[in-house]
């Protein structure tokens, strides 16, 4: 009998708009615990929306999102936020403070809820030498180059320990090299961390495939592609809709692939 999969967080029907504008209508999907599941859109097709109703910094139009079977959105804002508290996020440019070193920044987090100065230490270290950085620890943000910024920012994302950790557009704007170098950390660390599950945001399909054991695909604020990352592949590829999504063709054959 096959294992049923554990849900840690599932979007039932989520809708929001802004006014007349419609951001994402409907969308429907699940992320598995300890996972790796990526949102890939291209630029404005929802992405972001969609991951601040993960977090509960936005409240739908209609529609739910479920932490562990809780529908965080009839909870009030104190309790939304100890459920965020589970999750951490690393910004698109990994918002590191210039004045702060490495090692700070790492820090910074565990600072804030006021853990002892040993465990902190102790945490830094311990994760600056997963992300290849130890030896980094006393330099400031303007002498890493932009891959190892990066790393430091995964570094923060991780020094919480946190259940869902949510990378919103981990390689954008590096060289070739250095995204395969962090698509390759990511994987590396979520093997190191196997009862972490990671939501990755892209806007290039060629990243999620490597990474992604589910892939939702995006496209003006519709759901119109989730599940294994072989199977939404494999129709991606069967139909050509790699290029023609993000070219923005036109898509209405996708609707009857769409897999559930």
């Amino acid at each position: 009998m096959k294992d049923e999969i554990q849900k840690i967080i599932v979007v039932e029907n989520l809708t929001k708009k802004f006014g007349e504008v419609t951001a994402i209508s409907d969308v429907n999907f699940w992320v598995e615990a300890g996972k790796i599941t990526t949102i890939v859109g291209p630029s404005g097709s929802g992405k972001s929306v969609l991951v601040k109703h993960l977090l509960g910094l936005l409240r739908p139009t209609s529609g739910s999102v479920f932490y562990r079977g809780i529908d965080i959105f009839r909870l009030d804002d104190s309790q939304i936020y100890e459920i965020r508290k589970n999750f951490s996020l690393l910004l698109q440019d990994g918002a590191l403070f210039d004045s702060m070193t490495v090692e700070e920044n790492v820090a910074f987090p565990l600072t804030l809820r006021k853990f002892p100065k040993n465990t902190i230490r102790e945490r830094v270290m311990f994760y600056l030498e997963n992300v290849g950085l130890k030896n980094f620890a006393r330099r400031y943000p303007s002498q890493l180059s932009g891959g190892q910024r990066r790393r430091v920012a995964l570094a923060r994302a991780l020094v919480t320990e946190p259940e869902v950790i949510i990378l919103d557009e981990p390689t954008t704007g590096l060289d070739p090299i250095t995204t395969e170098n962090i698509e390759a950390l990511i994987i590396n660390v979520k093997k190191q961390k196997p009862e972490t599950s990671f939501i990755i945001i892209t806007h290039d399909p060629f990243s999620a495939f490597k990474m992604a054991d589910n892939i939702a695909v995006l496209f003006f604020g519709k759901l119109i592609l989730f599940g294994p990352r072989e199977i939404v592949k494999d129709l991606m590829e069967k139909e050509k809709l790699v290029f023609d999504i993000f070219k923005r063709a036109n898509i209405s054959i996708i609707e009857e692939f769409r897999v559930s």
